[in-house]
């Protein structure tokens, strides 16, 4: 049995914005990977009955840390009509670790929680918005498409 996994880009156009930047930074770390396409890869997950949690860390940064996002250790929960992707995300002003919902989920077919790999289209979920800095993203806008191996 392969080991559950996520892959995701979070937005395109942010990786490319950072990456485009003099002192633009896209890093991972603590089990996350990167591929040439700047998409992120979580691996290790411990799958629950209707969640399914990732190892891995994300940090972008870019314009001499004014814009800082860092999230870790995505989690898939199945507690709604729709999957909702949720992270620990880095608050700098408390500088504090959070839980936050990035993502909710559309399933492109009909996947089972924990079975299977499956791909769904993702929009912005409020408290992502908010990790994002809001400028520039709002709830409901279109993320890039997630991959899950469960």
């Amino acid at each position: 049995m392969l080991e559950p996994a996520l892959h995701w880009r979070l937005r395109s156009s942010l990786i490319d914005y950072l990456t485009g930047l003099p002192d633009g930074e896209v890093r991972v770390s603590d089990g996350a990977a990167i591929d040439s396409s700047g998409r992120f890869h979580f691996a290790n997950g411990d799958r629950g009955p209707r969640t399914i949690r990732w190892n891995g860390r994300v940090k972008l940064c870019g314009h001499h840390g004014m814009m800082h996002i860092e999230f870790k250790d995505p989690e898939l929960c199945w507690a709604g009509p729709s999957p909702t992707l949720l992270a620990l995300c880095w608050d700098p002003v408390e500088e504090t670790w959070g839980q936050a919902a990035l993502a909710t989920l559309r399933p492109h077919d009909e996947p089972r929680p924990t079975v299977g790999e499956w791909v769904a289209d993702a929009r912005l979920h409020d408290e992502g918005a908010e990790l994002l800095g809001r400028m520039h993203y709002w709830e409901g806008q279109p993320l890039d498409v997630v991959t899950v191996r469960a």
